[in-house]
């Protein structure tokens, strides 16, 4: 009869900590992005045209937002 270092059950626990784990990585990975930081910005570049909000009570609100 083979004798196991570890008894079964903390190795099925292990395993569900690592399978519960992994997502987490894997979200936070997915958020980081590396694209476009590479390109520096012209300076003074904005969008074409600003983003404009109506709140609840019906004002507005503006910005310019640079690229």
């Amino acid at each position: 009869m083979h004798v196991h270092p570890y008894p079964r059950r903390t190795v099925i626990r292990a395993a569900a900590g690592v399978a519960a784990t992994l997502p987490a990585l894997f979200a936070v990975g997915a958020c980081s992005s590396r694209s476009g930081q590479d390109i520096p910005a012209e300076r003074g570049a904005t969008l074409a045209e600003p983003i404009v909000v109506t709140d609840q009570r019906d004002k507005t609100h503006t910005w310019v937002v640079p690229l």
